[in-house]
């Protein structure tokens, strides 16, 4: 492509020192060179002129084919990149994340507690200290979170009954949390393992191609937006790693850089009424980039863009028959 390049432009410069030098030995009489040396300049010149045009028009016609073969080849790596952001599943803080952090922190101080007290010598008592004692504070919160979805069997079972099936409950959903939370960062520590350097090169290419004015724009309108997304991924996938290559058990933790990269990909929306309450989930990262892409792709070939109509990718709805009764 530069050797290209570098044919158009001396094409152009000996076409046009050719044509003006033909026009001056044509049109302007030097009267200090004989007639046929001039006539024979004329020609030379003008025979060096038609052949940089025919070369300019040879080269023009192969620029125009690699500029678009560039073109596609960025577009197709950016398209398919994105298909990565695309397959990236939500994970639905059902229950409040500061719960749940609460709960799992809780979950592992018992643990610790439980090592302990293990390792205590059995002729002497557990202390009165914090360190050891059980903690059941997020535990309760929870069960009074989810107290309302039971509400019809609390007057028919005792209350220790209903408290057990409360927690029952909990502990349940926590590991349904835990099993989904593994699946979704497995997802990102993948996409994390994608690099950009190839993209880079193909950037570099447009660049050279195109003109600084048009990779200034696809550079701030593409590139710039899905590297940075790219490395967020990349820095909060650290964590996810350390989890579950089990170097470390910090669920909170994970909780916080989920929910920190979930709110630069995806919107929500509610939709509220008398009966129900409705969350829609979008990838507002995947739709946003995915329109800017569709008009780079039209602008290569100079065709009408074809948008793509904006897909929910999660959906809850959560019935209001339980409270408007209660």
């Amino acid at each position: 492509m530069k050797e290209k390049c570098r044919g158009i432009k001396s094409s152009i410069w000996i076409m046009l020192a050719g044509l003006f030098l033909s026009c001056l030995f044509q049109f302007y009489n030097f009267g200090f060179i004989n007639n046929k040396v001039q006539e024979y300049l004329v020609m030379l010149f003008g025979g060096s002129t038609a052949s940089a045009l025919v070369t300019l028009i040879i080269y023009s016609a192969e620029y125009q084919s690699c500029k678009i073969s560039s073109l596609e080849e960025y577009w197709s790596s950016q398209f398919n990149l994105l298909q990565k952001f695309h397959s990236i599943k939500y994970f639905d803080f059902d229950v409040p994340m500061g719960l749940l952090q609460e709960y799992f922190s809780e979950k592992a101080h018992n643990i610790q507690a439980d090592s302990l007290i293990s390792q205590l010598p059995k002729y002497k008592g557990i202390p009165h200290d914090n360190t050891f004692r059980h903690e059941s504070t997020a535990l309760d919160k929870w069960c009074d979170f989810i107290d309302n979805d039971f509400i019809e069997l609390k007057d028919k079972i005792s209350p220790e009954e209903y408290k057990k099936l409360l927690i029952e409950s909990v502990n349940r959903s926590a590991i349904e949390h835990l099993n989904n939370l593994e699946k979704i960062i497995s997802d990102y520590c993948s996409i994390s393992e994608i690099s950009y350097a190839e993209l880079e090169k193909e950037i570099g290419n447009i660049e050279f191609i195109s003109g600084k004015k048009s990779w200034k724009k696809v550079y701030i309108d593409i590139h710039q937006p899905m590297k940075d997304e790219l490395n967020k991924i990349k820095n909060i996938s650290y964590h996810f790693k350390l989890y579950l290559n089990k170097e470390s058990n910090n669920i909170p933790v994970v909780f916080h850089f989920l929910d920190e990269i979930q709110n630069t990909l995806f919107n929500i929306e509610i939709h509220d009424n008398e009966t129900m309450t409705s969350k829609l989930v979008y990838n507002y990262f995947y739709d946003r980039m995915d329109r800017i892409l569709e008009d780079f792709r039209s602008n290569i070939y100079n065709s009408t863009p074809e948008y793509k109509q904006r897909q929910c990718v999660y959906c809850t709805t959560h019935s209001k028959y339980n409270s408007i009764n209660k």
